[in-house]
């Protein structure tokens, strides 16, 4: 399960949306009441699970992060591709069993946190991690439910109108991930050590040692608090190679989000040697196409507003990159990048989309003494400044035609 969410963004850019569509409707039909709402950790190619994790329904192995991390995979899926059958029943019970139903048999105290006991293991591990010290809960399920309930909420926003039942979860389920970083970002911090806890024992203490291959689950979902505490988890991701090549595929997805393009360029060059240890690994490169796409190109589309973000995260000596034929909502498009100031959007094939030309702004406003602008085919455009994660990003959101090809520069 893991592995297919991990790699299914290199996938959709690859053209195999279709393929990944199957594969996650497998995991999400395979939850069952037996299993307290657990799937089938492993399926193979007949579709039934893999004997080396499953005995029957009381003797199985499963990482209880991976309901929630298959749910942020289809709704990436959507926003990629627009394919509206990952609202169908069969996806649907899936999601609203896991933020109800899987919470409450994996939350025995009721505190809306899910953990579960080393007694259990394998059936119900509390994190991806799977090695001694034996938690009650990773920081990779807190992450994992944070950002699961924050989808669903992002879900219901899709299905439902203003002042229905679909809206009141949406603002339930955001509520219920802003406690959980709440209680994240207070009790899992160690102030001392200026990093966050990994684990949280049995005892209810934590253990003191820091695991990359946790706080990795953490920043790819975004529970941190901006501003120092997230600059902190960022510098001990740096300075912390996970040891397990599958886990270090994660980092240049994750560094490019937050604007360490330098150290997160350099981690995909590595992946990509072909002296790489893991290089044979299918999530090793499904995991490279996917950071090219969505971190160094900075591509994330929006199938609910039919626009194709784009944002060149390129270190200073790379002096271009490309993509061409990339497959993306009912579109082929190519994106070229120059440097990190100016991008050109292709609509190769499919209808018109709205593409939003986004570039990290540099320096203070107030330095430059005139209001913020991109040049779109040449011609001066008032710009929109936001402020994400650890960067600063100006925009411009124009129409790009079927055959049409649009170019942006930010202006100096």
């Amino acid at each position: 399960m893991r592995d297919v969410a991990h790699q299914s963004l290199g996938a959709s850019a690859l053209g195999l949306s279709a393929h990944t569509r199957n594969m996650l409707r497998r995991f999400a039909v395979s939850i069952s009441a037996e299993r307290k709402w657990c799937g089938y950790w492993e399926i193979n190619k007949d579709g039934f699970p893999a004997p080396a994790d499953y005995q029957d329904d009381q003797h199985f192995w499963y990482c209880l992060p991976a309901n929630f991390d298959i749910m942020q995979a289809c709704y990436r899926q959507f926003l990629w591709t627009g394919d509206s059958s990952y609202f169908d029943s069969a996806f649907s019970n899936f999601y609203d069993r896991t933020v109800t139903d899987y919470v409450a048999a994996w939350d025995p105290n009721h505190d809306g946190l899910m953990e579960s006991s080393p007694k259990a293991r394998p059936r119900g591990i509390p994190s991806y991690y799977q090695e001694d010290p034996k938690p009650l809960a990773g920081g990779d399920l807190l992450a994992a439910e944070y950002k699961g309930y924050l989808v669903y909420a992002s879900m219901q926003e899709h299905r439902g109108l203003a002042g229905s039942l679909s809206q009141k979860l949406s603002e339930e389920y955001r509520e219920k991930a802003q406690a959980i970083r709440i209680r994240y970002n207070t009790e899992w911090w160690n102030p001392v050590q200026g990093r966050y806890y990994s684990l949280m024992l049995p005892d209810h203490s934590f253990h003191a040692g820091y695991i990359a291959d946790v706080n990795v689950f953490a920043l790819l979902f975004g529970l941190p608090e901006d501003g120092v505490k997230t600059s902190a988890a960022l510098d001990s991701l740096e300075q912390n190679r996970p040891p397990f090549d599958q886990t270090f595929s994660y980092v240049p997805e994750i560094l490019f989000r937050y604007g360490r393009k330098v150290t997160a360029y350099r981690d995909l060059l590595e992946l990509m040697d072909p002296n790489f240890r893991g290089r044979g690994m299918p999530e090793v490169a499904f995991a490279v196409i996917g950071a090219i796409t969505t971190g160094l190109m900075g591509i994330s589309p929006d199938a609910t507003r039919h626009l194709i973000e784009t944002l060149p995260m390129l270190p200073n000596d790379l002096e271009w990159v490309g993509l061409t034929q990339l497959p993306v909502l009912q579109n082929e498009i190519d994106v070229r990048h120059a440097g990190t100031k100016e991008t050109m959007v292709t609509n190769r094939k499919g209808p018109g989309f709205y593409w939003k030309a986004s570039f990290a702004y540099p320096g203070p406003l107030e330095a430059t003494g005139r209001a913020p602008e991109i040049l779109l085919d040449g011609a001066r455009v008032r710009a929109s400044i936001e402020q994400r994660l650890d960067q600063r990003v100006i925009s411009v959101t124009a129409p790009v035609r079927s055959g049409q090809t649009r170019t942006a520069r930010l202006r100096d």
